[in-house]
């Protein structure tokens, strides 16, 4: 409680599902970059070069040590995989 911003499953989820992180992708030390400043703390790593800064839910998930999500990357972008299986209604 109090480390995420409340997002929850709305359906179980096998372990191992993928959920696809939207956003924009931006390269490093560009000026996007630099004018996105703010957001540098959900701003996923794609490739050598570039940033996915994520709109919508993909930057609230919860960031627990024992987390049920994890990060993976793909030449295009982001995705969370599941670690193991997730209750609907299980915060992520």
């Amino acid at each position: 409680p109090g480390a995420g911003l409340g997002v929850f499953a709305r359906a179980a989820l096998a372990a191992g599902a993928e959920l696809e992180v939207v956003g924009v992708l931006v390269r490093r030390d560009s000026v996007a970059d630099h004018c996105t400043h703010f957001a540098d703390r959900h701003k996923f790593v794609v490739g050598a070069d570039r940033l996915l800064i994520p709109i919508g839910f993909g930057g609230m998930v919860n960031h627990a040590a024992d987390a049920n999500l994890e990060r993976v990357g793909h030449p295009g972008g982001v995705v969370l995989r599941t670690t193991r299986p997730v209750a609907a209604g299980e915060e992520l």
